[in-house]
């Protein structure tokens, strides 16, 4: 008997370009707000990856800080208090 398995990445590559990075970091950097680079790669989005196939862009968190239960964690309350950096972030980046 023969067995083989084979592994197929339905989804495409979730992509950071370099200017939508620069862009997210010098807003950040205007509103006084912490960045935390991640070290390693996150399989977070598929979907996300079909945005940045036809357009630039990038992904970014918005936390809750260190040491604070993942999002899918039970444990996880997101902190209101971060909407309104959140906001601030995104209504500079439309700009």
């Amino acid at each position: 008997m023969d067995c083989q398995f084979a592994y197929y990445d339905e989804f495409p590559e979730t992509y950071n370009h370099a200017e939508a990075v620069d862009k997210i970091l010098a807003v950040a950097g205007t509103l006084g707000l912490d960045v935390v680079l991640m070290s390693e790669p996150q399989r977070g989005s598929e979907d996300f990856g079909h945005f940045t196939e036809n357009t630039t862009g990038a992904r970014f968190y918005i936390g809750n800080g260190v040491d604070y239960p993942a999002v899918h964690d039970g444990k996880f309350d997101f902190i209101d208090e971060e909407m309104k950096y959140a906001t601030a972030l995104f209504l500079e980046l439309a700009k």
